[in-house]
């Protein structure tokens, strides 16, 4: 037995799966806490939080394979584990040009975020089932900027969401802490196969150059497919490392 170890992550609006997801997002808000300017804008207008939504993977012109990877999948470089230990650290990288990371409001994006690496910390718990296994993936802290051309109605919620990251100091972090990783479904398209991870995570306001204790929170981010592609396995405990 041993652990699938994406290659591969993207969002589920840029899945290569077959029939098409026809996503438009990699997940939808579900709860705020903080961000008084961005809740005020939202509940002022009678806006469904559902309504927002959040998207990360290859830009629409480019290869899936551009989207964030685990480069020359070379342990000590782009993965860490050891024979002796639970724990496994995956680095995903990509070309800033090649992908994105934005919040849209119904089926516009109306912000933009800087590029991020994304850190995935796994401890694979006692056992070989992923029931014990538990999930941290961090970004660093990333700028955000409105997208041009936005109607007044969505600047003016693009510009609410602005003011709060510039009281929290200007950054933003992705965090996402799963005590109990769920069996995913394999499926394929494109030659590849495709897992579907349900990941609730949220947003924070933070100072770019650092990383404190978040000032605020945007909210949590439900993710009904944050997709993997599987390109290779690991045991747990590094024992395909022997």
């Amino acid at each position: 037995p041993g652990n699938i170890a994406p290659y591969y992550t993207t969002g589920r609006q840029a899945s290569p799966e077959e029939p098409d997801s026809g996503s438009t997002r990699s997940a939808s808000l579900n709860d705020v806490t903080g961000f008084s300017n961005f809740f005020g804008y939202l509940s002022d207008n009678n806006i469904s939080l559902s309504s927002i939504g959040l998207g990360y993977g290859q830009k629409s012109d480019r290869d899936f394979r551009t989207t964030w990877n685990l480069g020359e999948d070379q342990l000590g470089q782009d993965w860490f584990a050891s024979p002796d230990s639970n724990l496994e650290e995956r680095i995903y990288r990509a070309n800033p040009d090649d992908v994105e990371i934005f919040i849209s409001y119904e089926d516009t994006k109306i912000l933009d975020f800087g590029y991020t690496d994304f850190y995935s910390i796994l401890d694979y718990g006692d056992t070989v089932a992923i029931t014990d296994d538990f999930d941290v993936i961090l970004s660093d802290p990333f700028t955000v900027d409105i997208v041009e051309g936005l109607d007044p109605f969505s600047a003016g919620l693009a510009q609410a969401f602005l003011l709060d990251i510039a009281e929290a100091g200007g950054g933003v972090q992705v965090v996402s802490e799963q005590p109990e990783v769920e069996e995913a479904p394999l499926m394929f398209g494109n030659g590849f196969g495709v897992l579907s991870f349900p990941f609730p995570f949220t947003l924070r306001g933070v100072a770019i150059a650092t990383v404190p204790e978040p000032s605020s929170v945007i909210g949590i981010f439900m993710l009904g497919a944050l997709g993997a592609v599987a390109r290779s396995t690991k045991q747990k405990k590094g024992k395909s490392l022997n």
